[in-house]
């Protein structure tokens, strides 16, 4: 559990990136191919022959550190399959402990890149997909590490018509959803997130810190 008080994003960036949509549009005319690991791939095969037998919807955790929101998603939607993707084994670890039993969910070690690649060619029945607290870059010139200013994001938002982004940054959310505009012609607004029950240890720290908590649900109509 985190523990301490969180300080404040604090960046020069006051708005949204002034290349934002010069680099949305360079990343969208090639299509993201990075190498993928033999190791990678035949872990997302392994998986992949679980979902196949499973047979329900899935949500996606991507990003789950210790598991809390991917358990909490479990008995949220109990009707579906919870798919929890993180890179640090160390944090799986803890998320596969967590006192919370009830519910379907499946951890997996994987780089978000690799397997985002993977997953945009399986057709996956991917019913949700959430995004929460990425880490914000909030440095101008770290546009390009941000989920919505890296190449891989035009594969990201083919994973699924439905995404949950949770910040404690305005200016990433704002981007984000300007990003889809940019690739999709859909417009959302980003929310202020009000909850009485934080589902990740990043979300009850930062509310407990005073933090302003933002999120942004994205339906895609096409």
């Amino acid at each position: 559990m985190l523990v301490g008080k969180s300080p404040k994003i604090e960046s020069s960036q006051l708005a949204p990136h002034k290349n934002l949509a010069k680099l949305v549009a360079r990343h969208n005319e090639h299509d993201y191919r990075n190498t993928i690991p033999q190791y990678a791939y035949e872990a997302f095969m392994q998986l992949g022959q679980t979902v196949q037998a499973d047979g329900r919807p899935i949500i996606l955790d991507s990003g789950c550190g210790v598991g809390e929101s991917s358990w909490q998603l479990s008995l949220q939607y109990p009707d579906h399959l919870i798919i929890a993707v993180d890179k640090s084994a160390q944090r799986l670890e803890k998320a596969k402990s967590h006192p919370i039993t009830a519910g379907a969910v499946i951890f997996l070690r994987a780089d978000l890149i690799h397997f985002w690649q993977l997953l945009e060619q399986s057709h996956w029945p991917i019913a949700k997909h959430y995004l929460l607290y990425p880490n914000p870059w909030p440095k101008p010139r770290h546009l390009q590490r941000r989920w919505h200013g890296h190449p891989i994001f035009p594969c990201l938002l083919k994973t699924s018509r439905e995404f949950i982004l949770r910040t404690n940054w305005q200016i990433y959310a704002q981007e984000f959803a300007l990003a889809v505009d940019y690739l999709k012609s859909e417009r959302f607004v980003v929310q202020a997130l009000q909850t009485t029950k934080p589902i990740t240890p990043f979300e009850r720290k930062y509310q407990a810190s005073g933090h302003e908590l933002y999120e942004l649900v994205m339906r895609f109509t096409k």
